[in-house]
């Protein structure tokens, strides 16, 4: 399905009472979530094991040298 297609559906089911800005929020959302799942299949993507490291290591450079 094309994203003109996949848009049209979008804006067909949203209420008739939407405004200018949900509407725009749906459309950005449905954007993000086609470039997430993009970027899944293509293997661009961090294990929730990776993501807790990179915090960690964040969280231990900002907090500056230990007091131990």
């Amino acid at each position: 399905m094309s994203i003109k297609e996949q848009a049209i559906r979008l804006v067909e089911s949203m209420p008739d009472n939407v405004t200018w800005a949900q509407a725009l929020e749906r459309i950005q959302i449905a954007a993000a979530l086609s470039r997430a799942e993009a970027e899944i299949d293509s293997g661009r993507f961090a294990t929730q094991d990776q993501v807790e490291a990179h915090i960690d290591s964040c969280l231990r450079k900002l907090s500056g040298p230990s007091a131990a």
